[in-house]
């Protein structure tokens, strides 16, 4: 269950979609609880069993499950408005006594500190409705496995893909963001991915910038909130996962390098002179906390065009 455009098309030009419609009883009580049964394949005008209902679902979000209006269960009822406020306790003062005072109570001790806390939600790789999903590449020639990558420019900033959450239902188009580096967070980890699956070239001179967490590529236009931007999509170029090779996530690469010296991510699409000199892009650290594309001139790149890897 996903946010799309009044009327189903991307553009905003649609008009009206039963995907998009529930079956409503104005006579309702609202915040006594109502379900939201849906039009598309509906049976019965949305009565009765044989029909799909938003419900509750363990995971955190919402999935359509069978439902038998106007009987829902519990996980498929809904409160409309209303802000859950709480009237408080009234305080009571204890009476006064000449009994002797108790002995002071002894400091708990603190208990140990949690590892973990913190850090970002943990991600675990979902099983794809459609096959086959993001995978690790057994078979790939791999120039970094699981590095951070930072900014030369500021280096205390990294690659960072943590908020899996900003994409779409497959975990596509999440953001690529710069967040403080911390070696514990997983989705700081890279794979520099020169020959593999999804990496046609044979000759290691592009790589792909591969989530050692998620299994996605870095794509220059893979961002959900502007796809004029880098983030995370399935490798290969197709959504759910069996696409082959894509430019769109290919970056020039230097063998010779000194990856920990820092190196540029010239674009392979659209590319000029095989990603030398002026009319090219590169991933570029953006003063907003996210990584853009932006002009550039390899092999010279800006401060703000060097990544350290590793």
């Amino acid at each position: 269950m996903v946010a799309m455009i009044a009327g189903g098309r991307a553009a905003g030009d649609g008009k009206t979609t039963a995907d998009q419609q529930y079956f409503f009883d104005s006579k309702a009580s609202l915040s006594g609880g109502v379900g939201f049964p849906l039009v598309q394949n509906s049976v019965n005008n949305g009565i009765g069993p044989g029909n799909q209902c938003l419900a509750l679902n363990a995971d955190g979000f919402l999935s359509n499950t069978p439902c038998a209006p106007p009987l829902f269960t519990p996980e498929q009822t809904w409160i409309v408005g209303g802000n859950g406020a709480v009237t408080p306790l009234p305080v009571v003062t204890p009476p006064t006594t000449s009994a002797t005072p108790a002995p002071p109570a002894k400091t708990p001790t603190p208990a140990p500190a949690n590892p973990s806390a913190g850090l970002p939600e943990k991600f675990v790789l979902p099983v794809p409705a459609e096959k086959p999903g993001p995978s690790f590449d057994g078979t790939a020639t791999r120039a970094a496995k699981g590095a951070q990558i930072r900014s030369k420019a500021n280096p205390d900033l990294c690659f960072d893909v943590s908020d899996f959450r900003s994409g779409d239902f497959r975990f596509n188009l999440v953001p690529l963001a710069l967040k403080k580096c911390n070696t514990a967070i997983d989705g700081q980890k890279f794979d520099l991915i020169t020959k593999g699956a999804h990496n046609n070239i044979k000759d290691g001179s592009r790589t792909l910038i591969v989530s050692s967490q998620q299994f996605t590529c870095i794509d220059r236009r893979g961002n959900k909130n502007d796809r004029n931007r880098p983030g995370l999509f399935a490798c290969g170029g197709r959504a759910v996962g069996d696409g082959e090779t894509t430019a769109d996530q290919q970056f020039f690469f230097n063998s010779k390098a000194s990856l920990s010296g820092g190196i540029g991510f010239p674009v392979a699409n659209n590319a000029v002179n095989n990603g030398v000199g002026p009319g090219n892009t590169c991933l570029t650290l953006n003063a907003d906390g996210f990584v853009s594309s932006t002009p550039c001139a390899p092999p010279l790149s800006t401060p703000e065009q060097t990544w350290i890897v590793g």
